[in-house]
């Protein structure tokens, strides 16, 4: 199945939603979904009708009364995106979607009047849920798509920070601070392309080293080279201005 990136990748202000499909027609080579549009994020709010022209991903097969995730950016009320992957429950992506849904769901039963300990008791009791986060607490794992950090030391190249931004994450559960790095990379024998790396600094040393103008260490992934990692433990225990 042919799937795009990350639905909400370029929004400034993304907003998750379900479309729950009650019909479609094709039209100059497109498809024109519509149904009924569920915000995730504000409970009690009243489905709205929508509809919505795009492309479907080949042999995606469309159903009525599925919910299919949509994602607009408040900022730009006219940019709407179907996360095709997290609609398959087939997909990973897919799979991992509902679990969140579901402790979606579950947050907003306890209201707003739980406790922050009564909500991650919550989280970590949902089926599915709760084992992953424990097995990566447990286990000390920096997992990084695309390999192991260790390996890919012998990848390392240098990045120019052309620009950083703070910004929230699109996650549906938990809106985490981040730190947005634009930056261009200069691999050996090749030509600088840009790319784009998004981290919750937890070493303060790395945060004030990763400003614009410096020259960052990355690591890259040749079996994945759009995955870009910021090296930082080599960017904290380098000299100021190296």
């Amino acid at each position: 199945m042919e799937f795009a990136s990350d639905p909400a990748e370029g929004m400034s202000d993304p907003e998750y939603g379900l479309l729950e499909l009650t019909d479609w027609h094709e039209a100059d080579g497109q498809v024109v979904l519509t149904g009924q549009l569920h915000q995730l994020m504000k409970p009690g709010t009243t489905a709205r009708p929508i509809s919505h022209t795009t492309y479907v991903p080949q042999n995606f097969m469309l159903q009525r009364g599925q919910q299919l995730v949509l994602v607009t950016d408040r900022a730009q009320p006219d940019r709407v995106v179907i996360g095709w992957e997290a609609s398959d429950p087939n997909s990973p992506a897919g799979q991992q979607f509902q679990k969140m849904l579901q402790v979606h769901q579950r947050l907003q039963e306890l209201g707003e009047g739980a406790s922050w300990f009564r909500k991650a008791k919550t989280v970590l009791g949902t089926a599915g849920v709760g084992d992953t986060i424990r097995n990566a607490v447990l286990g000390g794992n920096r997992t990084i798509p695309g390999g192991d950090p260790n390996e890919l030391k012998g990848h390392a190249v240098t990045a120019t920070v052309l620009a950083v931004a703070d910004e929230t994450s699109t996650d549906v559960l938990m809106r985490i601070p981040t730190t947005r790095l634009d930056v261009e990379v200069h691999p050996p024998g090749r030509e600088p392309f840009p790319g784009t790396m998004r981290i919750k600094f937890t070493n303060r040393i790395a945060q004030s080293r990763a400003v614009v103008g410096a020259e960052v260490p990355v690591l890259l992934d040749p079996a994945t080279p759009h995955v870009i990692i910021l090296d930082v433990d080599t960017l904290a225990a380098s000299q100021p201005g190296a």
